[in-house]
């Protein structure tokens, strides 16, 4: 980095080249433990998450950490409120967002600078018991600032909820759908072959018997008839926000 830095001093290198050089330099080793992509969320617009699953409290805490004082922001996944409240020890001028239901938190510094995002994701689930997925996409979008609309319980087994809600989808010029379901998944494709904007769909564990635990509404989405479709795996919602983000950036 000091190298970097010494180049750009000199004028040997242009600011540009320095930036672009430091976002590849940019992975913070912790020893014996991770290498932190700390140099994500500049270089590709996508935040670093660390998923507390299966870590102690202190190496999730020590993962979290590094990511918010040099980023400014970090998400962490299947999360608890003992992870918000040991973020916030000791971290004045925090703001952190913590959904019990989704299990996931975004902190982030007060002063840091989101980057204007335009467009407007719609997130349409089809059962109740979908939601605790759709969350961890709107509380990641949310730290984006992202436009965004919740369509509950609109799923293909009453067609005419879904229809009301694709019609309001359209009337507010939406610029990608999250599709988060169980059971069959047919949301996903159904609303695929109705609209004109990417669909991202979501299968959810809460399908029962044979093809339970998501593996029916997976392999409904990924068998579409209806082209177009972008896929993330079971209960992803985290990976969902992160396509609808890389989506949005392009278009604007």
């Amino acid at each position: 980095m000091k190298d970097i830095l010494k180049l750009l001093a000199e004028g040997e290198i242009s600011v540009e080249d320095a930036e672009h050089r430091l976002k590849l330099f940019a992975i913070h080793e912790l020893k014996g433990m991770a290498n932190l992509d700390i140099g994500r969320n500049s270089r590709v617009g996508k935040p670093d998450v660390v998923s507390a699953k299966g870590k102690t409290d202190e190496r999730v805490m020590s993962l979290a950490r590094p990511i918010l004082d040099t980023e400014g922001l970090v998400v962490v996944s299947n999360a608890s409120e003992q992870h918000s409240r040991l973020l916030a020890e000791g971290n004045k001028g925090i703001q952190i967002n913590y959904d019990s239901e989704a299990a996931v938190l975004v902190a982030q510094k007060e002063d840091y600078k989101i980057s204007q995002i335009n467009g407007r994701v719609a997130i349409v689930t089809a059962g109740t018991s979908d939601m605790p997925v759709a969350l961890q996409s709107k509380v990641i979008l949310d730290a984006f600032e992202v436009k965004l609309d919740l369509y509950q319980d609109v799923g293909i087994a009453g067609l005419h909820r879904l229809l009301g809600a694709v019609e309001k989808i359209i009337e507010n010029d939406t610029s990608v759908i999250i599709a988060v379901a169980g059971q069959e998944g047919g949301l996903a494709p159904v609303l695929t072959g109705l609209v004109d904007i990417p669909v991202i769909g979501v299968p959810t564990s809460t399908g029962s018997g044979f093809g339970g635990e998501g593996v029916a509404a997976l392999s409904t989405m990924l068998q579409s008839c209806s082209l177009g479709l972008s896929v993330v795996n079971i209960d992803n919602g985290v990976a969902a926000s992160m396509v609808a983000l890389t989506m949005l950036k392009q278009m604007n």
